[in-house]
């Protein structure tokens, strides 16, 4: 969960480069990049793991192992449990807020959200589900900026040299 929170971009996206530019390999792109994540931002996290059980989260994946771990998730039954927000390591530029479902859903409904933010996004994530080696795993998330701003995602992720990477980004479904 801390990878993905840190993966949350404080500030707008950079404008579009001049045509025939592609954006990765100019200067002044990867600049912009890096001074928005070194930028402030309150992020609000719903307290309690979502269930996403819905058959329309389901998707076929190429990689056999996490297809895998996504029907294990599917087929497990899972509890809802609060998020232990402490154990959340972020960078000092993140703040985290908790939310309970409820209040998150008020907040993101409330005009208040968008004339004067309390947060940048509320987000939320599902159980994690791992392989049996501890090295795979999948995660789903949701992240919402505004009542018609908001995308759910499958994570897959990998265990590299003992640190934890993003393998695959698969949105599931975007407004």
């Amino acid at each position: 969960m801390s990878l993905l929170i840190e993966r949350i971009p404080p500030g707008p996206p950079p404008p579009p480069p001049p045509p025939g530019v592609y954006t990765k390999d100019t200067i002044a792109f990867n600049r912009y990049v890096d001074s928005i994540y070194k930028l402030d931002v309150k992020i609000g996290v719903i307290n309690e793991l979502s269930d996403y059980t819905d058959n329309s989260y389901k998707r076929d994946i190429e990689d056999s192992l996490y297809q895998e771990l996504i029907d294990q998730y599917h087929s497990s039954k899972t509890s809802t449990c609060c998020i232990e927000i402490g154990k959340i390591n972020v960078k000092r530029n993140r703040e985290l807020k908790v939310f309970t479902v409820d209040s998150a859903r008020i907040h993101i409904k409330s005009v208040e959200n968008i004339i004067n933010p309390k947060v940048k996004c509320i987000v939320n994530f599902s159980d994690v589900t791992l392989n049996e080696g501890n090295d795979k795993a999948i995660i789903y998330m949701g992240r919402y900026s505004h009542p018609l701003n908001g995308s759910t995602s499958l994570i897959l992720l990998e265990k590299l040299d003992g640190k934890w990477k993003i393998y695959k980004r698969i949105t599931l479904s975007i407004s």
